[in-house]
């Protein structure tokens, strides 16, 4: 059968393509929207705005695009991308910390908030859209901390009770 743009099977065939690819699509962007979850050692923490995270983590907070090409226009290329150098190794160095006592880490970019849940049963949230750089300490009791990477191990000793 021949299909020009005037036959009625014409139409069919092009509707039930556009209906094909509107579905793949939105079973594409639901993937995507879950794979904001953190997934460590086989549990889920935090994720879509349902989700509130209620296990001890660490937070680590990123610029968007945005704030980085923002900041590249006001402060210049080389001097961005040197902050942003020395914030990588940073962040690099508290991972590695982090790992080696295997705690769940959740990297999110400055946009949203997330919400924790305290042992006291009371929501905190926080709100991620002025944080460039930032991490946090969840320990699944009291309010999340920001935390600095000097003396970082001291911190998360403290905050986390942590035994030497």
């Amino acid at each position: 059968m021949l299909y020009t743009p005037y036959s009625m099977s014409f139409y069919l065939k092009m509707n039930k393509l556009i209906n094909i690819s509107i579905i793949w699509f939105a079973l594409l962007a639901s993937n995507f929207s879950s794979a904001q979850n953190a997934s460590v050692n086989g549990v889920v923490i935090g994720g879509n705005q349902d989700n509130v995270i209620s296990k001890p983590c660490a937070i680590i907070i990123k610029p968007t695009n945005k704030e980085i090409n923002q900041l590249t226009k006001k402060e210049g290329g080389d001097s961005t991308q040197a902050s942003n150098d020395n914030a990588n190794l940073s962040v690099e160095i508290i991972k590695s910390y982090l790992d080696s006592t295997n705690t769940p880490i959740i990297e999110k970019e400055a946009k949203g908030e997330l919400k924790f849940k305290l042992i006291d049963g009371k929501t905190y949230n926080l709100h991620l859209d002025k944080l460039y750089w930032d991490i946090f300490l969840f320990n699944g009791e009291n309010t999340p901390i920001k935390v600095t990477a000097i003396d970082f191990e001291q911190q998360y000793i403290n905050y986390m009770k942590i035994e030497k």
